[in-house]
């Protein structure tokens, strides 16, 4: 089985907000309506099990790529509900964060009854809530945080492309070993650049990460960030980039 945990980002903020201009039951219908796009999501069979205050716990019997490209349309439809609903009412609509994070993990539920309701319980329950809770800096934001047994289920390999090897501890799981897990870049996540467009390239340290990541400002000035672990373009701007990267070296630009 599938376990998705979806997380609605600066939900305490926008809780907060709502409150004081006492259009709390806007909100209600906010997660409700996200509720009932979930269940009648034609293309798969998607059952959400719990409602958890600010997202929602999933489960579904699925391939692990029809999944991903679930959770992607999900991040669209949720990024546009919140900007038309919520965000259009607020009388201030800037949040620290705005969007989804997402938690994903696979492997075998057991049911049980727990006040003669049925719960489940589950190993990979608590690991997609582990890797949902990564996702915690500002530019982390639209993507799915899923466990190495979930990616190397993974059969397409442009949806492989959108990962990026990640490592970390959690509590309680594992020993509290370091244990590999990946992250995935929904469509709203990745970098929206034309191959023909004039690119200004930098590279910088992110010290959340333990790699490089690169700094792409396209010719609007919107700057996107891609890992240097994976970079979803044609080879021919792959190209483009590791020149710029040795230009800048020799020049000592970093």
């Amino acid at each position: 089985m599938v376990v998705i945990v979806i997380d609605v980002c600066s939900s305490s903020t926008i809780l907060e907000r709502i409150k004081q201009q006492d259009s709390f039951d806007l909100l209600g219908d906010f997660y409700q309506e996200i509720s009932n796009w979930i269940t009648k999501y034609i293309q798969i069979k998607i059952d959400i099990y719990k409602f958890i205050g600010d997202g929602f716990i999933l489960i579904s019997d699925v391939p692990i790529d029809e999944a991903l490209i679930f959770c992607n349309k999900l991040t669209i439809y949720i990024n546009n509900l919140l900007e038309t609903t919520l965000l259009s009412i607020l009388e201030d609509p800037v949040l620290p964060r705005r969007g989804i994070t997402i938690g994903l993990d696979v492997g075998d539920l057991y049911i049980t009854k727990i006040s003669n309701k049925e719960e489940y319980l589950s190993r990979c329950i608590n690991i997609a809530s582990r890797l949902q809770g990564t996702l915690k800096d500002k530019y982390e934001v639209n993507r799915i945080a899923l466990s190495s047994n979930a990616y190397y289920r993974i059969k397409s390999t442009y949806t492989k492309n959108c990962c990026a090897l990640r490592k970390n501890n959690f509590r309680n799981i594992s020993d509290e070993k370091e244990i590999i897990y990946y992250e995935y870049f929904t469509d709203l996540a990745l970098p929206k650049v034309k191959l023909n467009q004039n690119i200004s390239k930098s590279i910088f340290n992110n010290p959340t990460v333990t790699e490089f990541r690169y700094k792409l400002v396209d010719s609007s000035g919107t700057v996107v960030f891609i890992s240097k672990g994976f970079m979803n373009l044609n080879e021919a701007y792959k190209d483009k980039i590791d020149e710029e990267i040795e230009r800048q070296k020799s020049e000592q630009l970093f």
